[in-house]
């Protein structure tokens, strides 16, 4: 068996390693945003993540709901981003 090596991040043409790099929107694309209030489902998932903090540097909400599973995540992102727009909602979207 061959071995598994860490190739750092994906750069530019990923089309032979069957992965894609997601950009992130250019900061005017948030400032729709400004004045509203928001649900962010997976809010402390790795892309919930950078996306709520994107968004909250880039532009003005009045409030981000984050609704997630995980308890332990929504802990370390009210230590780690103590905004007072933020509201942590404990959940499972796959509830029926």
């Amino acid at each position: 068996m061959g071995s598994v090596t860490d190739s750092g991040p994906i750069r530019g043409d990923t089309r032979d390693k069957g992965a894609q790099r997601a950009e992130m929107p250019a900061a005017s694309a948030y400032r729709g945003l400004d004045g509203k209030t928001m649900l962010v489902t997976g809010g402390t998932g790795s892309f919930g993540q950078q996306f709520v903090e994107r968004v909250l540097r880039d532009s003005r909400p009045e409030a981000v709901r984050l609704y997630s599973r995980d308890e332990l995540k929504q802990q370390q992102m009210q230590r780690r981003c103590p905004d007072k727009r933020l509201r942590f909602f404990i959940g499972d979207v796959r509830d029926k």
